[in-house]
Formats: structure tokens, sequence, C-alpha cells
């Protein structure tokens, strides 16, 4: 008699599962940046702010993967890049919300200007370049000066800046040389208004 006669059942033969490929990933996993698009800049948003956005007001919604996330966006961005842009008549009052601070991205981490995360850069040196030399200025000091009266703008980085300006340099320096006949309009300006 055999064994399969004595059993209360009957029994058939079965194949194993293979055995699934895992990859296996250390630490947590990386999650895309996410971004507004608006039509002067990208600004970015943490994931209190994506919950407070209201999809009526979504007009379209990007994604960048591998490369062209990286292209973009720098090294951070190798998980992925999410790009929200928001129906025109919404964008204002949206921004207004994000100015209070539970909505903004350095609840979560801080962003810098090209948009990766990572630590929270100082303001620049602001330098104005006239034929008699040069003057350092606030940042809120350019704002009133006419665009058409800046002849260029360079923008200084990185041992460059510091060579140049030293300490001052450190965060970077933007020279904005003014044009030649606007120079004392520029100068009589920032002069009034310190």
């Amino acid at each position: 008699m055999t064994l399969a006669a004595l059993l209360p059942f009957t029994a058939e033969a079965q194949t194993a599962p293979a055995k699934e490929k895992v990859a296996h990933v250390k630490g947590p996993k990386a999650k895309p940046l996410c971004f507004l698009k608006t039509a002067s800049a990208n600004v970015p948003l943490n994931s209190a702010a994506i919950q407070a956005l209201d999809k009526d007001w979504i007009k379209t919604v990007s994604v960048l993967k591998d490369k062209d996330a990286v292209d973009q966006f720098g090294p951070k961005a190798k998980a992925g890049v999410v790009l929200i842009e928001l129906m025109p008549e919404q964008e204002q009052a949206f921004l207004q919300t994000l100015k209070d601070p539970k909505y903004t991205a350095a609840e979560e981490k801080n962003y810098r200007l090209d948009g990766a995360p990572g630590v929270a850069l100082s303001d620049p040196l602001y330098v104005i370049k006239t034929k008699d030399g040069e003057v350092t200025v606030k940042k809120e000091d350019i704002s009133p000066i006419n665009p058409e009266w800046i002849k260029s703008i360079d923008v200084l980085k990185g041992s460059e800046a510091e060579k140049r300006y030293k300490e001052q340099g450190k965060n970077g320096v933007i020279l904005i040389t003014l044009a030649p006949e606007r120079e004392q309009d520029v100068l009589d300006k920032l002069m009034n208004s310190n």
C-alpha cells in the first residue's frame, strides 16, 4: 500500500512559486521636490502647502524624472520634481497663503535659489559700479532703480567673489553697472533713501 492510499485526502504535486527579486533600499524613500510654477519663479512647496491647494485651482501638474529633473533642479532632484501650475486667477491668492509660516518650505527644509533643498543662503552682496568706483547697497535699495538705467548685471560666485570682495563676498556678489548718463540719478536716489 502506498502512502497516498493511507491519507484521508488526495494530494497533488504543486510547484513552489518562484522567489521574487526584492530590491533592498536602505533608509527612507526620497520624496520628489514640489514647486508652484509661476511666470517668474518656481516656488518650493511643503506638504502642508500642497494639502492647502484646492484641486479646482490647478491648471497643470508636470512631473520631471531622472536626467530632466537633475539637469533643471540639481542633484537633490534625483527623486523627481513635481511642478504645479495654478489657474491665473488663483495664483496670487495662493501665493499670499504661502506667506503663512506653516506653509513655507523651511518647515521641512530650506531651499536655495536653484530650488534644491539644503542650507538656506544669506543674501549676496549688492554693489553698484560707477565710473568713479563702487558703492555697496542693501537689496531693498536697488528696487527703485529703473531697469533702463542699468547697463549690465554680473553675478560673481565662489572664490571669484571672495577674492575680490573678501568676507563680504562669501555669499556671492551682484555687480550692477549703470549707464554712465544715469549714474548721478541713481546715486541721488540712494542718498535720499538713506
